[in-house]
């Protein structure tokens, strides 16, 4: 802002006032304006310098008056002091300070950051809390919702809780499940790594580049390179795979009507999609994955093996429309004779329901939401039964 510029950054020095005027001119309207100017000699940059100014905004006005007597002041022949632009040596102004719209320009921005920051305020305020758990946790009718979890919860040996899917209720029906891997977080990961194998790639082609055009090109150089710069393609053409997916696949939101779940009961799942898409087809598959963890020599490797997959639903030619998403209801049916979930050091047994959708012109997606299995046990064991011998028999 120039006003700034001369408040801030410009060079002081002694000026003599050769004259001064009013100076008139017409607006677009034809009508006549005014403002004050006053001719100074100054040196500047070692060289004697002499120009017609006032302030840095030379601004004009409709009283002539109001010019006068911003001359009064100033009296030819006199000494007074100048300021200079150092980029500019031959622009200067004998007044300084600020215009009441200088004030006004600086509201816009500072308006911008209020906003800006109450809003990135409040987001950090509700990172990772869905809206309808946010408005649950307000009303204490329903704070139920959060407590049952540790009420109903079973002492079950080497079967993982359900408490990290059952925080966030949903709108159609009891609980939203939790998405396994979130968008944001794969992509975060897949750009800095593109950014980093890709600029240490980058330098080592400057170099053989360079090599090359002073004459000393080293063949061994480039053929070392090469390797490399195929990998860093592979990671730019993943990492735009990644935003395409982001930017074009919307959130997929995944409800159901109770959780955990038990074998030989059906459930009901609700789904929403959101984007502008045009689906090819559009899957929900109920899935058993079996995880192994062993040591080979010095080397730690996970084994997964889908021993289960079960389609729940399936759609296919349709359209997804901005601020519309797609909707539909499936049942979820347990089989009777279902693994329940487990977990140990070194074995593991996972359910989870998976969406994947293929939709035209962008790549195939696939979100995964775990979820968790009770045994029957619960409900076959006498009165009689003591904990401790029912944790005997799930350890059998």
């Amino acid at each position: 802002m120039p006003e700034w510029r001369a408040n801030h950054e410009f060079i002081e020095a002694p000026a003599l006032v050769l004259d001064k005027r009013v100076a008139e001119d017409h607006d677009s309207d034809g009508r006549l304006v005014y403002r004050p100017d006053v001719q100074i000699r100054y040196d500047a940059d070692g060289m004697t310098r002499e120009t017609w100014t006032y302030d840095i905004a030379r601004a004009w006005e409709s009283n002539k008056e109001d010019s006068q007597g911003l001359l009064e002041h100033v009296e030819p022949g006199h000494e007074y002091f100048c300021w200079y632009d150092p980029l500019n040596p031959d622009r200067a102004v004998i007044v300084r300070g600020y215009s009441w719209w200088f004030w006004l320009l600086l509201l816009v921005p500072s308006g911008f950051i209020v906003f800006g920051g109450l809003g990135l305020g409040i987001t950090l305020w509700h990172w990772g809390k869905s809206e309808e758990y946010r408005a649950a946790r307000g009303q204490l009718g329903k704070l139920d919702l959060f407590e049952e979890i540790a009420a109903a919860a079973k002492d079950f040996p080497a079967v993982p809780l359900a408490t990290d899917t059952n925080n966030s209720p949903g709108t159609r029906l009891k609980y939203r499940l939790p998405i396994h891997t979130t968008q944001g977080w794969r992509l975060l990961a897949t750009s800095v790594a593109c950014l980093v194998w890709n600029g240490i790639v980058g330098m080592l082609i400057v170099l053989a580049i360079r090599n090359h055009w002073n004459g000393v090109g080293d063949w061994w150089l480039d053929l070392f390179v090469l390797p490399f710069a195929v990998a860093g393609g592979f990671l730019i053409y993943h990492l735009v795979r990644e935003l395409l997916i982001a930017t074009g696949v919307g959130p997929t939101l995944l409800e159901i009507s109770d959780h955990p779940l038990s074998p030989g009961t059906t459930y009901e799942l609700h789904v929403e999609q959101s984007g502008h898409l045009t689906m090819n087809s559009f899957d929900i598959t109920l899935e058993c994955e079996e995880v192994s963890t062993y040591r080979q020599g010095t080397d730690a490797r996970i084994d997964r093996c889908c021993v289960y997959r079960q389609r729940l639903f399936h759609n296919e030619q349709f359209e997804i429309m901005p601020g519309e998403p797609y909707s539909a209801q499936c049942d979820l049916p347990v089989p009777a004779g279902a693994m329940h979930s487990f977990t140990a050091d070194h074995n593991e047994v996972q359910w989870k329901l998976v969406v994947r959708g293929d939709a035209e012109g962008w790549p195939r997606f696939e979100r995964r939401f775990p979820i968790v299995i009770y045994p029957p046990a619960a409900a076959s064991l006498s009165p009689e039964t003591t904990p401790e011998a029912e944790r005997s028999e799930l350890a059998r």
